[in-house]
């Protein structure tokens, strides 16, 4: 039995939302990478909303009218995570002007690894828990498709990556990130990467 999961960065803003240019972008085109992935996949598949912000539904929406098409069925619409980004948390990103300028200098993983390393263990935590469900929900042998943030897709990653095979300085492009998996219920391991 093996669970898999992709998240992804969501799609280019215009403000807090997608731009619509990129919408149709990936209305038509789809997510590359993650097109390959769905093609050659033979398990029920999953959309997952990402977020409590707008932009991750947009963009997953906009990829679920682009399997629509291409007539891949999808088994279902999972609701939103407050734990894979939420207002709150993203706020506390820019309350620290010092650690802001660091990471504006480097990456906010470099920032925070430097000045509060709590902060980056309890978000990490907090996304983890947030898979987990995502796996102990999911279907056996299925794929979920979800959409996320930078930094915390990053993060994520960093946490499932024991053997440190990611690079610290990682800076996920839009459209680009992990996949996770898990088999005969044992631990998560990152089995693979989306556009980089």
């Amino acid at each position: 039995m093996k669970k898999t999961l992709i998240i992804v960065r969501h799609g280019r803003k215009d403000g807090d939302l997608i731009s619509q240019a990129h919408l149709e972008e990936i209305n038509n085109s789809g997510i590359p990478g993650v097109n390959e992935y769905v093609s050659n996949c033979h398990s029920p598949i999953f959309l997952h909303l990402g977020s409590s912000f707008l932009r991750t539904e947009q963009t997953i929406l906009a990829f679920k009218n682009h399997l629509d098409r291409e007539k891949i069925n999808i088994q279902g619409l999972l609701p939103a995570d407050p734990r894979f980004g939420n207002e709150n948390l993203f706020n506390k990103f820019l309350e620290n002007p010092a650690i802001k300028a660091e990471a504006d200098k480097t990456t906010w993983f470099d920032a925070y690894s430097k000045r509060d390393k709590n902060f980056i263990a309890e978000t990490q935590l907090n996304m983890s828990h947030g898979v987990y469900d995502l796996f102990k929900k999911a279907e056996d042998d299925s794929l979920t498709i979800s959409i996320g943030h930078t930094p915390l897709i990053e993060w994520l990653a960093f946490a499932f990556d024991s053997k440190n095979n990611l690079p610290r300085d990682l800076k996920l492009k839009e459209l680009t990130g992990i996949i996770l998996t898990e088999k005969d219920g044992d631990r998560i391991t990152i089995s693979g990467t989306i556009g980089f």
